[in-house]
Order: C-alpha cells, then sequence, then structure tokens
C-alpha cells in the first residue's frame, strides 16, 4: 500500500524517486498516510479508500481552500487506481483540538469569527433554501421519530425565517475535525461541504459537540444560557445578529438543526452504526422541545 502512496505522490511531482521519506498511518473511516520526506520541512496526507468516495470530497476541498486557504490543507490531487481512491494534500503542523471543556479561548474566539466571515461566501450553484431544506430532511427522518417530537418538530420547521440566505456549511464541524496551528484554526474533512446550506448548522455542531459531546444528558442542559461559557453566548450572539435574530432564536432551532444533522449522516453513505446512534438522538429531546414549546 505505502508504495501506491509513493506512487501518488510521485506522480503529482512533489516527491522523487531519490527521495527518502519515513511516514505515519491511522485509520478514521479511511486510511490517511502522512508522508515525512527527508530534509524538508513539508509532509504531506494522502487520504486512501476503498468505499468512500474521494472525488467528491477532493472537489469540495479545493473550494474550501478557495475560501480559506488559512484554514485549510492545500489539495494537490485526486487519483483512482488499483480499485483504490486516493486524495493527496499538503500537510499542516498543528494540534489536535480534541476538546474545548477545559477552555480554548484562542480556538473558540477564531472559531466565532470564521463562522461570522462565512456568511459572505454564499451558497451552493443551485442550493435548496432553508424549509425546503428542512422538509426535505423531515420526510427523510420521519420514520425514525417518536411521534410527539416529530409533530413538534414539523410545527417548527414552519417558524423557520424565510429570510434566512444560502451559505454552505462545512457538516461536520466538530472539535476532532479541528486544530491549532501557529497562527490559525485548521478545519479538516470537507467532504459534506456544500451538502447543507441551512446557517446555523456549523454553529449548532459546534455547540452541542463542545459543550455537550452530543450526549443526551448533557444535551438537555443546553437550553438555557446560563449553563454557557462566555465565549459560547458570544458567538451565538454574534451569529444571531448577523441574520436579525434574537439569540433565543438559536435555541428555539436546535431541534431542527439537529434534523438536519441526522438527515446528513443518514443521506451520505456513513456506516449503519453511525446512522442507528443519531437515530437514537432526536428520542432524547422531549424535554427540550417542551422548553421550546413554551419560551419559543
Amino acid at each position: 500500500m505505502i508504495d501506491l502512496v509513493y506512487n501518488v505522490l510521485r506522480d503529482l511531482s512533489v516527491i522523487s524517486r531519490k527521495d527518502r521519506c519515513s511516514f505515519s498511518a491511522h485509520f478514521q473511516r479511511n486510511l490517511n498516510f502522512f508522508i515525512y520526506p527527508e530534509g524538508r520541512k513539508e509532509f504531506y496526507q494522502v487520504k486512501v479508500s476503498s468505499v468512500m468516495p474521494l472525488a467528491d470530497e477532493h472537489q469540495a476541498l479545493t473550494e474550501a481552500y478557495a475560501l480559506f486557504p488559512r484554514h485549510v490543507a492545500k489539495p494537490l490531487g485526486f487519483f483512482a487506481k488499483h480499485g483504490l481512491e486516493f486524495l493527496a494534500c499538503e500537510g499542516i503542523r498543528c494540534t489536535e483540538v480534541c476538546s474545548l471543556s477545559g477552555g480554548n479561548d484562542s480556538t473558540v474566539e477564531q472559531t466565532l469569527w470564521m463562522l461570522i466571515e462565512w456568511k459572505g461566501f454564499g451558497g451552493a450553484s443551485r442550493p435548496m433554501d432553508g424549509l425546503a431544506s428542512l422538509h426535505t430532511a423531515f420526510l427523510d427522518c420521519e420514520s425514525l421519530l417518536p411521534g410527539p417530537v416529530a409533530h413538534e418538530l414539523e410545527k417548527r420547521i414552519d417558524t423557520f425565517p424565510a429570510q434566512f440566505p444560502s451559505i454552505r456549511q462545512h457538516g461536520d464541524f466538530v472539535c476532532c475535525n479541528m486544530a491549532m496551528s501557529k497562527k490559525n484554526l485548521v478545519i479538516f474533512d470537507w467532504e459534506d461541504f456544500g451538502k447543507i446550506c441551512v446557517p446555523g448548522l456549523d454553529v449548532w455542531t459546534f455547540v452541542v459537540d463542545a459543550l455537550s459531546d452530543f450526549t443526551p444528558e448533557r444535551f438537555r442542559a443546553l437550553n438555557n444560557f446560563k449553563d454557557y461559557p462566555p465565549d459560547f453566548v458570544a458567538l451565538l450572539r454574534a451569529f444571531s445578529r448577523e441574520y436579525g435574530l434574537q439569540a433565543r432564536d438559536f435555541l428555539r432551532f436546535m431541534p431542527l438543526y439537529m434534523l438536519l444533522f441526522l438527515h446528513l449522516k443518514i443521506q451520505y453513505g456513513y456506516s449503519q452504526a453511525l446512522t442507528e446512534a443519531y437515530a437514537l438522538f432526536p428520542r432524547h429531546v422531549a424535554k427540550p422541545l417542551g422548553f421550546f414549546a413554551k419560551h419559543g
């Protein structure tokens, strides 16, 4: 396998047969190789898959790099060979952001401004508006939802603001897809970029992952701003102002963002185990939905 990876990098002319390289590898849904040419500062990442299609991810990564070059690894190329797909990009020396539970003001602040700046970059060439996306997600997920939750979600969809613009979302904006270089927040895994264009999905994903780790019991606590750290309150207020909303509107729309996230994970080829895990998650939102019904 490593010889195939080296050949991909040679085809891209970033290494030659004379180069001596070391490598490391890890597996997370796909096999990722990190190639370190001897005597150089730069290194390279090559993702290899026989199951997940990487051509669309390469396209999404290319678009994301054009928009956010300080925050995205530079894509080098895509190849399909020997029944495998290869996606190569430049490596970035950075430290993983595994959790924000201990408080990382720099990461939260950079995330805040990146999500706010996102508004200027528009949506897909033929985007589906927010209401249409939500109705599609509801139809896709309705059979997985308990009756009372489905009924409340359906009512919430009709309250979603029609004035929301179409803004491409990362789609999996969680802490394990973030890292910090010396100067910048770096975002990985752009395979879902632009599949959902409803503003707020990435804000919701970031907040819920950082503050509750998608644990249903901890998620229940997120229905009141008094339980939020100050930097997260600032993020939600800034986001809401950008779209002419009140911060409490974000709380009211949280179940709708959860619905979009569930739809995304079902719709785009994730494993059955992951789909089942997300399918169980809405059953734990009865208390928050009751809160929204009273205070929304």
